[in-house]
C-alpha cells in the first residue's frame, strides 16, 4: 500500500516531518557503480555463471561484454540531493554530458556540472544512462511505464535507487525481454520485496539489490544522529535541523 503525505494538510495539525535525504546521499550514489560501470557488471554476470552452474569452460572473448561509459549521455529524472550526488561523481569520473528532468531547473548543476535541464521526452530519448532520483508521489507513480520504455535507446541502461513505484515492473519486463533497453540496474522493486519467481531475477543484464542503497556503518549512523536531533529539537519546541513542514 502506497501513503503519500499531504504536507498542506499535516501543516494544518501543527505536525512535523522530519527530513533525512541529504544523510545518504553519498551513498546512495556510489551504489551505482555496480550497475553502469562495464568491469564489475561483466563480473556479475561470471560470477552468477560460476555460482550456478559451476562452469569453468572455455573463455569466449564476445561474451558477458558490458558498455564504455565513454562518449555516453547520462539522464537524471530527480536532479536534488542525492541526484547532484550521482551527476557530480560521474562528471569527476567520467567526464560524460550529463542532462536531467527535474520540475524546476537546478541552477547549481547547471553551474558547476553542465547539466542542462530537458523535457521528459528527451530524457528518455537522449540518456544512455537513466539514472532515476525522484520521490514518489502521484505525478511521478509508475512514469516509467511500458510507453516511456519504448522512447528509450535499445542499448539504454535503467536505473532505480529511488522508489519502486517510480517504475511499472510489468513495463521494465517487457522492456528487457523485447529488447527495448539493454539492462537494468535496481536497488528498489515493485512490490518490495520481490516475488522470488520474478522474471528480473532470472535476467543476465539485470543487477537487483535489496534496498541497501544507504547500508553502510557511516550512513546509518548518521541517519539515527539526525533523528535524535530532531526529535530532540521538536520536544524543546525548536526547529528541527532538517524538516519537510
Amino acid at each position: 500500500m502506497l501513503v503519500f503525505l499531504d504536507i498542506n494538510w499535516l501543516s494544518n495539525y501543527l505536525l512535523i516531518v522530519n527530513f533525512r535525504d541529504n544523510v545518504f546521499s553519498c551513498s546512495v550514489a556510489l551504489l551505482l557503480k555496480i550497475p553502469i560501470c562495464p568491469f564489475e557488471f561483466t563480473a556479475t554476470f561470471i560470477v552468477s555463471s560460476f555460482k550456478f552452474k559451476v562452469e569453468w569452460g572455455f573463455f569466449d572473448p564476445s561474451a558477458n561484454l558490458g558498455q564504455e561509459l565513454t562518449g555516453k549521455t547520462l539522464g537524471i529524472f530527480g536532479l536534488g540531493k542525492i541526484g547532484f550526488e550521482m551527476a557530480r561523481k560521474a562528471k569527476a569520473a567520467f567526464g560524460i554530458p550529463i542532462i536531467y528532468h527535474n520540475r524546476s531547473k537546478n541552477a547549481q548543476a547547471e553551474k558547476e556540472l553542465a547539466t542542462q535541464h530537458v523535457d521528459f521526452e528527451t530524457l528518455l530519448q537522449q540518456s544512455d544512462v537513466l539514472s532515476v532520483h525522484a520521490n514518489l508521489s502521484p505525478s511521478t507513480q509508475g512514469i516509467f511505464n511500458a510507453a516511456a520504455f519504448q522512447k528509450m535507446k535499445p542499448t539504454a541502461i535503467f536505473i532505480n535507487t529511488a522508489r519502486g513505484g517510480v517504475h511499472n515492473q510489468e513495463g521494465l519486463i517487457q522492456a528487457l525481454t523485447q529488447g527495448e533497453i539493454w539492462g537494468a540496474g535496481l536497488d528498489v522493486t515493485s512490490p518490495e520485496p520481490m516475488d522470488a519467481n520474478d522474471p528480473l531475477l532470472q535476467m543476465q543484464r539485470v543487477c537487483i539489490l535489496p534496498h541497501i542503497g544507504s547500508a553502510t556503518y557511516t550512513a546509518r549512523f548518521a541517519m539515527a544522529r539526525l533523528a535524535v536531533q530532531n526529535a530532540i529539537a521538536a520536544l524543546n519546541g525548536e526547529q528541527m535541523p532538517h524538516e519537510v513542514i
